[in-house]
């Protein structure tokens, strides 16, 4: 449509005196885009929709009586134009502003002083006969038109908005002159708002934004490799539990197996040294990261990588229990995302005979309150403690074999409990079938 529009503006300035018509190119879109992210970042949705100057074309005129008769000119035409053009909107840069009352939004007056150094500075100047403001910068008249296009034989209608500049030729020369500096200048909102969005949004804020999904972290690793060695959110920060980073990926079941070997394997990303030391660090509860691994993680692969490769007291460390004297087992016996057989391999392979036996019978002092894997309770006639934990049917029993209870299998298929086993630890009582067998 850019030809009929060019083609009827042509027409219309070519009857108006001391008038120079040129044509515009087409804005393209790259140039269209910039200017919607640049100018119209703060409009509403769809900001294309402001972008009015898709074709254009520019009138230039040698003084301003031939630009005020060119506005009439152009408006005669306009009104006459049948519904070929019809005028959405002017702007006129020449315009006075609004003075200013002199009173602040606050109700006090301004400072005059400060008033008279701006006037200085601003170095108004005034025609000679009207007293008008001589304009100091690029200013013109710019008219948006409805351009209507009509096929012939056809009766279908086409409409596109145009612009229309009114420029006087002094003006025209020092924008022609400036432009390049134009172009440079008016990047700067542009350039600014990616600077303060880079500082907003900087990686810790975008790793703290992945929530440890790994389509988000692999991202990060591809983009920005180097900034995991320098992340403060990954070296220093804690949450409200004394958790570390590493901690946190423990506690995360939604961490794949490959995520978590590029961040904490081999030290291409996160520094082993740094790995290692919150390996070894407890948070307020006295839960290492391996304790949320054995109860979060979806695989062995993945609970290994949380086994500290430095221990200078091992048998400590796999022995130990957090504050409420919760031991690894009892977080291992906590996943229902593995074979628990499994994990539990790799803890009787770390601890004591004698320790493991004691870890099996000994009451826990924390409760949960749903989603109950674990639980202890005392009742006070009976005198009977009862540790009931929750595994999959799969379990080697083997594995509990220990001289301080007889029978700690009982299989709840009758209760519809499909894949499921309930290993009960009683210290009381022996339960056993009519056979002799347990139950």
């Amino acid at each position: 449509m850019d030809e009929g529009f060019q083609s009827k503006m042509r027409e219309i300035f070519r009857e108006c005196k001391g008038c120079k018509f040129t044509s515009g190119h087409v804005k393209s879109y790259e140039r269209s885009k910039v200017k919607a992210q640049i100018e119209y970042a703060n409009e509403a949705f769809p900001k294309s929709a402001h972008i009015v100057d898709v074709v254009r074309c520019s009138a230039t005129f040698d003084g301003i009586e031939d630009l005020k008769n060119g506005l009439n000119h152009f408006k005669r035409i306009i009104v006459k134009s049948n519904g070929i053009f019809e005028v959405m909107r002017m702007k006129n840069g020449f315009a006075q502003k609004p003075k200013s009352s002199g009173v602040t939004l606050g109700g006090q007056k301004k400072d005059e002083h400060s008033d008279s150094k701006k006037k200085k500075k601003e170095s108004v100047l005034l025609s000679d006969t009207f007293h008008l403001e001589i304009p100091s910068g690029y200013q013109d008249v710019k008219f948006n038109v409805i351009y209507t296009e009509i096929t012939e034989g056809e009766g279908n209608k086409e409409s596109i908005v145009g612009e229309v500049q009114f420029l006087l030729r002094s003006i025209a020369r020092w924008k022609m002159k400036g432009h390049k500096m134009y172009e440079i200048s008016r990047q700067a909102p542009f350039i600014n708002g990616c600077y303060d969005q880079l500082c907003v949004n900087d990686f810790d804020f975008q790793l703290k934004l992945s929530g440890f999904n790994h389509n988000s972290l692999s991202k990060l690793m591809l983009y920005f490799p180097l900034k995991f060695r320098e992340s403060k959110y990954i070296l220093n920060e804690k949450d409200a539990d004394g958790d570390n980073f590493v901690s946190k990926i423990a506690f995360n079941s939604k961490v794949k197996y490959n995520c978590l070997k590029e961040l904490l394997g081999d030290g291409d990303l996160i520094p082993t040294d740094v790995v290692q030391e919150q390996l070894l660090e407890k948070n307020q509860n006295g839960d290492y990261p391996l304790m949320f691994a054995l109860w979060k993680q979806s695989s062995i692969e993945a609970i290994h990588l949380f086994i500290p490769s430095f221990l200078a007291n091992p048998t400590e460390f796999w022995h130990c229990v957090n504050k409420f004297d919760m031991p690894l087992l009892d977080y291992a016996l906590r996943n229902t995302l593995i074979d628990v057989s499994s994990s539990l391999k790799l803890l009787k392979e770390n601890i004591d005979e004698s320790k493991w036996n004691e870890f099996i019978v000994t009451q826990e002092t924390w409760v949960c309150d749903f989603n109950i894997h674990i639980h202890s309770y005392k009742k006070k006639k009976l005198l009977l403690t009862m540790s009931v934990v929750f595994i999959a049917k799969r379990i080697h029993f083997f594995f509990f074999t220990t001289s301080s209870f007889d029978y700690v299998a009982i299989d709840l298929k009758k209760k519809k409990k499909k894949g499921r086993v309930y290993i009960a630890a009683l210290g009381i009582y022996k339960l056993k079938t009519e056979s002799g067998r347990a139950p």
